[in-house]
This record gives structure tokens, sequence and C-alpha cells, in this order.
């Protein structure tokens, strides 16, 4: 047996719920009607399939307003012109950024306002245009769009070096090319025998050569001192030098004054007493060119005299 319906208490339910419906409509009408909007723009540079009008605007996640129009730039026609009303008071600050994005599975598209540090100046609408322009950022999805694309990018590059890696490798072992690096290794392992039966002679060598290196310690050493005395010995050389020099010029003059005394002698003597003076003259004359010599040149008493320098052409 059916039961009996109520179609008054039907009718009763319907139109309560109606009455409900209305008031929250109405509600909320009013409560939108007393917020204030402000109009921003924004350009995307990438597809907004998804985003319709009426679509919230967020702000970190925070509804703010809503996309009032959406449109192509008719200059840029790349581009998509969104109108946005966002309520008075939302901090926009001039490194705010709007960001494309999708509300979980549903794959409902909404605007995202990200940034905005506290220290920084509030958006201002550039002279002569309109609204404020917000600055756009790539979405999640053109994000991952363009790393893909580059990921595939190198994916490419690496095969086409793996491809001639692989050309190279098999070039390199070819049958010539093993045949020589085989040749190759023998003769290391020739050169690592020798060295290993010349280890002793190598050690030899090292002792010898740390010798070396010693002595030329000690002789650098020794060589001030060995310096300071050949210094010593040539102002000596000098000293005795000038000495000759000074008993040349007196025996010079002695000679002078003789001779004139002898002028007066008779003929024999005073012709064997001449030729005797012209031998002391040219023994001065020798003396002095010697100790000329050896002020110019002292090192001559310990290295001899140097060969006469040839001249050009010679």
């Amino acid at each position: 047996m059916e039961e009996r319906v109520n179609f008054a208490l039907v009718g009763l339910f319907v139109v309560v719920l109606t009455g409900a419906l209305a008031a929250t409509t109405a509600w909320l009408a009013a409560s939108r009607g007393q917020r204030t909007y402000e109009t921003y723009v924004a350009y995307m540079a990438e597809s907004v399939s998804g985003l319709n009008a009426k679509a919230p605007v967020k702000y970190r996640g925070v509804v703010v307003g809503q996309v009032r129009d959406i449109a192509l730039d008719r200059d840029s026609p790349e581009r998509v012109r969104l109108l946005l009303d966002i309520e008075q008071g939302t901090p926009i600050k001039v490194d705010t950024v709007a960001v494309l994005a999708t509300q979980g599975v549903t794959g409902i598209a909404f605007v995202d306002l990200t940034g905005g540090r506290r220290e920084a100046a509030a958006l201002q609408a550039a002279p002569g245009e309109r609204f404020p322009e917000i600055r756009t950022g790539p979405s999640l999805l053109m994000r991952i769009d363009t790393a893909v694309t580059t990921l595939l990018a190198q994916l490419g590059q690496v095969t086409q070096d793996l491809g001639r890696v692989a050309t190279r490798v098999s070039t390199l072992l070819e049958s010539e090319n093993l045949a020589a690096m085989g040749g190759t290794l023998r003769n290391l392992e020739e050169i690592t025998r020798v060295l290993a039966g010349r280890v002793g002679d190598i050690g030899d060598g090292i002792r010898d050569g740390r010798v070396i290196l010693a002595n030329g310690v000690k002789i650098s050493q020794d060589l001030p001192a060995l310096m300071s005395r050949v210094n010593d010995s040539a102002a000596s050389i000098q000293e005795a030098m000038a000495n000759v020099n000074r008993a040349a010029t007196g025996v010079d003059r002695a000679v002078s004054e003789t001779r004139r005394d002898l002028a007066r002698a008779s003929g024999s003597t005073v012709t064997q007493v001449e030729a005797l003076l012209v031998e002391l003259q040219q023994l001065t004359r020798t003396m002095q060119r010697l100790g000329g010599e050896l002020e110019r040149d002292p090192n001559m008493l310990l290295f001899g005299r140097r060969g006469r320098e040839r001249g050009p052409g010679e």
C-alpha cells in the first residue's frame, strides 16, 4: 500500500527554501555593494584558457577581488589584457606579481597575487595611463613547459654528443689503433723495466746532486770573505804601484840631474854614462807603463794580462 504524500508540507518547504535563497542572495548583494573596489590592469603573455570573467583574484590565497574583463591587447595581440577589481586597502605594491593559477583538480583558473614587500611603495598609475599596471609572471604550467622544453633540448644535445663519442670510440677500437695502443703499452713496460733496473744509479745521481748543492751553498757562503781578501789585495797592489811610480819619477829626476853634471865630464866617460842613463830611462818608462796597467786592472797579477780585443773586421 502506497504512503500518502502531504503536498501541503512539500509546498511549504519549497516556499521556505526559496525565501532563504532569496534572502541570502540579497544579503550577499548588499554586502558586496558596501565594498569599494579599485581597478588594475595586467597583461598576460601566455594563454589564459580556463580563466573567465568573475573569476576570483586572490592575494596569498585570500580572495580580494575578481576579474572584470578579459580581452586581447590592441597594441600587442600576443598579450591578453585583464582588468582586475580588487578591494580597496589590499596592499598592491610596485613589486606585486600576478600569476595565472588553477584551483585543485577542478582546473578552475584564477589570478593569484604574490610579492609585495612591506617597505615597497604602493602601486600607482603611470602618467597617461588609466589604471595601475600589475606586473605578471609565468604560471606553473608555463614554467613546467619551459623547463621541459629546455630539458628536451639538452637531452637532444647530449644524444648528439653521445653519438659523436660512440663514433670516436668505434674508430679508436679499430685493429690498427688497437695495434698502436698495444705497441705503446709494450714501450711503456720496457721503459718501466729499464727504470727499475736504474733505481740505484738514480739514487746515486740524487745523492751527487745533493753534494753539489751543498758545495754550492758552501762556496756562496765563503765567496764574500774571498772577495773581501781580493779587494784588500787590489788596494795593496795599487798602493805599491803608486810607490813604484813615485820611485820611478825620482829616478828619472836623478838621471836628468846626473846627465847635466856629467855633461861637463870628459869624452869616453860621458858616452858610457849616457848609455847607462838611457837604459835607466827605458827601465823607468817600463815600470811606469806596468804601474799604469796594474792601476787599470789589478786582477792582472792574479789572472795574467788579457788578450787584446779585436776591432771590427779583424
